[in-house]
Protein backbone atom coordinates (compact mmCIF):
# COMPACT_ATOMS: atom_id res chain seq x y z
CA UNK A 1 0.00 0.00 0.00
CA UNK A 2 1.07 3.45 -0.60
CA UNK A 3 0.86 6.48 1.23
CA UNK A 4 3.19 9.59 1.85
CA UNK A 5 6.19 9.30 4.36
CA UNK A 6 6.12 10.80 7.85
CA UNK A 7 8.53 13.33 8.38
CA UNK A 8 10.62 12.43 11.69
CA UNK A 9 11.49 15.58 11.70
CA UNK A 10 10.49 19.46 10.41
CA UNK A 11 12.26 22.48 10.05
CA UNK A 12 10.18 25.54 9.75
CA UNK A 13 10.56 29.38 11.48
CA UNK A 14 9.64 28.42 14.76
CA UNK A 15 12.90 25.89 14.95
CA UNK A 16 15.52 29.08 15.74
CA UNK A 17 13.37 29.82 18.00
CA UNK A 18 14.64 29.34 22.03
CA UNK A 19 10.38 29.82 23.25
CA UNK A 20 7.45 28.14 22.38
CA UNK A 21 5.38 24.90 22.10
CA UNK A 22 5.34 21.90 20.36
CA UNK A 23 2.62 20.48 18.30
CA UNK A 24 0.79 18.04 19.83
CA UNK A 25 2.44 14.55 19.91
CA UNK A 26 5.65 16.28 18.49
CA UNK A 27 9.18 17.08 20.29
CA UNK A 28 10.68 20.20 19.72
CA UNK A 29 13.81 20.40 18.13
CA UNK A 30 15.90 23.43 18.09
CA UNK A 31 18.66 24.15 15.89
CA UNK A 32 21.07 26.61 14.26
CA UNK A 33 22.18 27.58 10.76
CA UNK A 34 25.40 28.53 9.08
CA UNK A 35 24.93 29.99 5.89
CA UNK A 36 28.42 30.80 4.26
CA UNK A 37 29.07 32.94 1.13
CA UNK A 38 31.06 30.67 -1.41
CA UNK A 39 31.75 26.85 -1.67
CA UNK A 40 35.27 27.21 -0.69
CA UNK A 41 34.45 28.47 2.91
CA UNK A 42 31.38 25.44 2.87
CA UNK A 43 34.22 23.52 2.12
CA UNK A 44 36.84 24.79 4.65
CA UNK A 45 34.29 24.72 8.01
CA UNK A 46 35.41 22.26 10.60
CA UNK A 47 32.19 19.88 10.99
CA UNK A 48 33.50 17.68 13.22
CA UNK A 49 33.96 20.90 15.88
CA UNK A 50 30.35 22.08 14.86
CA UNK A 51 29.42 18.48 16.59
CA UNK A 52 31.63 18.45 19.24
CA UNK A 53 30.71 21.63 19.73
CA UNK A 54 26.49 21.01 19.91
CA UNK A 55 28.05 17.79 22.01
CA UNK A 56 28.91 19.96 24.95
CA UNK A 57 26.26 22.26 24.63
CA UNK A 58 24.03 18.75 25.24
CA UNK A 59 26.56 17.22 28.05
CA UNK A 60 26.69 20.84 29.59
CA UNK A 61 22.20 20.73 29.94
CA UNK A 62 22.44 17.28 31.05
CA UNK A 63 25.02 18.24 33.69
CA UNK A 64 23.18 21.20 35.06
CA UNK A 65 19.93 19.94 35.65
CA UNK A 66 18.58 21.51 32.24
CA UNK A 67 17.56 18.64 30.13
CA UNK A 68 15.23 17.43 33.16
CA UNK A 69 13.25 20.75 32.65
CA UNK A 70 13.75 21.40 29.02
CA UNK A 71 14.16 17.93 27.23
CA UNK A 72 13.85 19.54 23.84
CA UNK A 73 17.87 20.48 24.31
CA UNK A 74 18.49 17.13 23.55
CA UNK A 75 16.98 16.82 20.18
CA UNK A 76 18.72 19.88 18.37
CA UNK A 77 20.04 19.84 14.65
CA UNK A 78 22.44 22.05 13.17
CA UNK A 79 22.65 22.75 9.45
CA UNK A 80 25.59 24.12 7.31
CA UNK A 81 24.39 25.95 4.22
CA UNK A 82 26.10 27.43 0.95
CA UNK A 83 23.74 28.51 -2.21
CA UNK A 84 25.08 29.31 -5.51
CA UNK A 85 22.13 31.59 -6.90
CA UNK A 86 23.72 32.08 -9.80
CA UNK A 87 22.96 28.51 -10.43
CA UNK A 88 20.30 28.00 -8.35
CA UNK A 89 22.51 25.15 -6.26
CA UNK A 90 21.88 25.03 -2.70
CA UNK A 91 24.73 22.65 -0.66
CA UNK A 92 23.62 22.03 3.05
CA UNK A 93 24.99 19.93 5.56
CA UNK A 94 22.67 18.53 8.68
CA UNK A 95 23.75 17.53 11.52
CA UNK A 96 21.83 15.01 14.53
CA UNK A 97 24.24 15.12 17.05
CA UNK A 98 23.52 12.67 20.29
CA UNK A 99 24.62 11.76 23.40
CA UNK A 100 26.89 8.41 23.31
CA UNK A 101 28.35 7.67 26.89
CA UNK A 102 31.77 6.12 26.76
CA UNK A 103 29.83 2.97 28.87
CA UNK A 104 26.56 1.51 29.30
CA UNK A 105 24.63 3.24 32.12
CA UNK A 106 24.45 1.73 35.54
CA UNK A 107 21.21 1.17 37.16
CA UNK A 108 21.99 3.58 40.97
CA UNK A 109 19.51 0.82 42.43
CA UNK A 110 17.42 -2.53 41.38
CA UNK A 111 13.95 -0.77 39.95
CA UNK A 112 11.40 -1.04 42.23
CA UNK A 113 8.26 -2.44 40.62
CA UNK A 114 5.05 0.29 39.88
CA UNK A 115 2.91 -2.10 41.35
CA UNK A 116 4.65 -0.92 44.88
CA UNK A 117 4.41 2.17 43.99
CA UNK A 118 0.70 2.73 43.63
CA UNK A 119 -1.32 2.97 46.17
CA UNK A 120 -5.09 1.19 45.87
CA UNK A 121 -7.67 3.50 45.87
Amino acid sequence: AGGAAVARLSVFGESFERCGDAPRRAVRAVGAVTVVNTADAFKEVDKKALLQKAGQEMCDAVDSGEALRNPHLLARFDMLSFSDLKNYKHTYWFAFPALCPPAPPTLAKEPTPTADLLSPS
